[in-house]
């Protein structure tokens, strides 16, 4: 089946894998912390990579959460799956596992499996809980074993992004770096001042076109154009993943005026 459409032309699936994650920054858009349990099936996983290789844009398999590497079985399992549907994929993680002594090992496996990519956040909200130095251990662990790596930098107030870029020294030519504002979505609606939101106002890194690229599904099934900082914008809401497959989601989304007029 190939899927023909004017405007939209996702270039990676984008799964929120959990809502479980080891800390409980004050900034997160999706609300994640140590005593939610919520994790999605391989099964469920499965399906829709299945369906988005019936999308011909679509290269690239992202998995986000919450924390992914407090799934790894589940993880390696799901790279695999994607690679042998012929997709690359790539994993979002604050990094607490920089300079475990086992994450060499960990990665090796998620490499063999198909990981290719490791986006690592950090901003002052994730230093309360992970320094950067562990940040900067699980940089240089994932290019060690021949993984791309990002380090997003969440903005604030008091973000330093030339110290954050200088500790990595040497390796920070070996890193790409994106910087994004802290947003009042999710926790950082009660949780963050209003003082500690950036000063200065922060052009976004590409328009809606650039972002629309990443087409993502949330833990209920419920599928959007992107996955912003700002977490799951529900005026932008394609459909549902339980009703409807990616791909008639897709394409119905050329009828939707409000996607058309932000990708144009």
């Amino acid at each position: 089946m190939t899927i023909g459409h004017a405007h939209a032309c996702p270039e990676v699936l984008g799964l929120l894998l959990t809502s479980k994650c080891n800390i409980k920054c004050r900034h997160c858009c999706n609300d994640s912390h140590p005593a939610n349990s919520e994790s999605a099936s391989f099964e469920r996983i499965s399906r829709l990579i299945d369906e988005a290789a019936e999308i011909p844009s679509i290269r690239e398999i992202g998995v986000s959460g919450g924390e992914p590497f407090l799934y790894l079985k589940l993880l390696k399992e799901i790279f695999s799956y994607a690679r042998t549907c012929g997709f690359t994929s790539s994993v979002t993680t604050n990094g607490f596992w920089g300079g475990s002594p086992g994450a060499g090992g960990q990665l090796d496996e998620l490499r063999d499996a198909g990981l290719g990519a490791v986006n690592i956040s950090t901003s002052p909200f994730h230093q309360e809980f992970l320094s950067l130095s562990r940040i900067l251990g699980a940089a240089k662990t994932a290019l060690s074993v021949g993984l791309k790596v990002t380090v997003n930098i969440v903005s604030t107030s008091t973000t330093e992004i030339d110290d954050v870029r200088g500790a990595f020294n040497e390796l920070g030519d070996r890193v790409r770096f994106v910087v994004m504002p802290c947003l009042p979505a999710g926790r950082a609606l009660t949780r963050v001042e209003q003082q500690e939101f950036p000063a200065d106002f922060t052009w976004p890194l590409g328009n809606c076109r650039e972002h629309f690229k990443k087409l993502a599904v949330d833990l209920s099934g419920d599928v959007y154009p992107c996955c912003s900082p700002g977490g799951f914008t529900e005026p932008l809401r394609m459909g549902s993943g339980h009703r409807s497959t990616l791909g008639e989601i897709v394409k119905a989304s050329d009828q939707n005026k409000l996607l058309a007029v932000l990708e144009s």
